[in-house]
């Protein structure tokens, strides 16, 4: 299945979560991405509720973020996850914001869909638990799940669409380059000359 049609495939609910996560298909680094925008969701869902433990959390998911980038090394993640740990093992004991401190516990992990299936699992649990009353928990988690399978179509598509760009981007050099090649003048005075007709 290729990436576009597996958006197009979350957003109608053609495909489950857990389908396309294990599906091999998506880049991990889009996955981890994922883990960390669904453990910040869950941590800033508790308004009013910045607590020691979610502030260590949140901290430890910009770690994460930093290490998918190469930003920094397993031994920082390593670290950020120990912390992560103790926060939601010290988390105060509501539902929520036990669910959030875990959900990004479990984005610190290197491994991928340990990452985000366990992730988007709390995360979920953490919009249930905000839920008013407990008529009100199964949709709280629904919604919270529809917006995770939408959200990681839009990843999908925000990535399709950058690497097209770039491929565009390529495209364009390697005209330029034989341009300058069959026609053996400075690439300079080629990249002017396009500029002065498109104009």
């Amino acid at each position: 299945m290729k990436l576009i049609e597996m958006a197009e495939k979350l957003r109608d609910g053609r495909i489950n979560f857990y389908t396309a996560i294990y599906s091999k298909v998506i880049p991990d680094s889009i996955l981890h991405h994922f883990g960390c925008d669904c453990a910040e969701r869950a941590l800033k869902g508790n308004k009013g509720f910045i607590t020691e433990s979610q502030q260590a959390s949140g901290e430890a998911v910009k770690v994460k973020r930093r290490w998918i980038d190469g930003l920094v090394g397993d031994e920082e993640l390593d670290e950020a996850r120990e912390t992560a740990h103790r926060a939601a093992y010290q988390a105060e004991d509501w539902g929520s914001n036990k669910a959030a401190c875990k959900s990004a516990y479990m984005t610190t992990h290197v491994e991928v869909y340990i990452a985000v299936s366990w992730t988007a699992e709390d995360a979920a649990e953490s919009a249930e638990h905000r839920a008013a009353n407990s008529e009100e928990y199964e949709e709280a988690y629904n919604e919270e799940r529809e917006w995770q399978r939408n959200h990681l179509a839009d990843l999908i598509e925000e990535y399709l669409s950058e690497k097209s760009l770039f491929l565009s981007l390529l495209s364009r050099r390697s005209i330029q380059l034989r341009k300058q090649e069959e026609i053996s003048i400075p690439l300079w005075q080629v990249e002017t000359e396009e500029i002065f007709y498109e104009t």
